[in-house]
């Protein structure tokens, strides 16, 4: 069977060792079984080039022009939920332009199972959302992390 891949960019005050003593633990939920990791900090060019493969997409242009119509729309209908659901995927997708330019992005973890890369990229999500949970973050404060894998030609970056 085929081993899909995918790449979590993140910003984290805590140190490389520090994340990856907390791995183990993640990989423990069952909706992980068979998930590999690897953590890169400081990712070098090569692995921004997911990055940078994903906004030179068609798919990722479309994303970002259906956001900012949307955007445009909820401020007319003054929908504040909406709102901030938006420009949360907006920033997302704005992160992964920082990303490809080396201005964001401390770390890279790269997960590989079993399946397709989308199903890789979902698995990466749930690990990533249990990262955030840690002692790592203070109550409150602000994820800045985006997933990206590859689906067929295209880079996409996860929703």
């Amino acid at each position: 069977m085929k081993t899909g891949h995918a790449i979590g960019y993140f910003d984290c005050r805590a140190s490389k060792e520090e994340i990856e003593a907390e791995l183990p633990v993640i990989k423990k939920f069952k909706e992980l079984h068979g998930l590999e990791f690897t953590l890169v900090e400081n990712p070098d060019i090569q692995l921004r080039n997911y990055a940078r493969k994903t906004i030179e997409g068609e798919d990722f242009r479309n994303q970002l022009q259906i956001t900012k119509d949307l955007i445009e729309h909820a401020e007319e209908y003054h929908d504040e939920s909406g709102l901030r659901l938006l420009a949360s995927r907006l920033a997302r997708l704005e992160q992964v332009v920082n990303i490809a330019h080396g201005e964001s992005g401390r770390y890279a973890l790269i997960a590989r199972k079993e399946g397709t890369n989308e199903a890789a990229a979902k698995d990466l999500s749930v690990a990533m959302y249990q990262l955030y949970q840690t002692y790592f973050y203070e109550p409150g404060e602000e994820y800045v992390g985006t997933i990206v894998y590859k689906d067929k030609d295209q880079y996409k970056v996860m929703e």
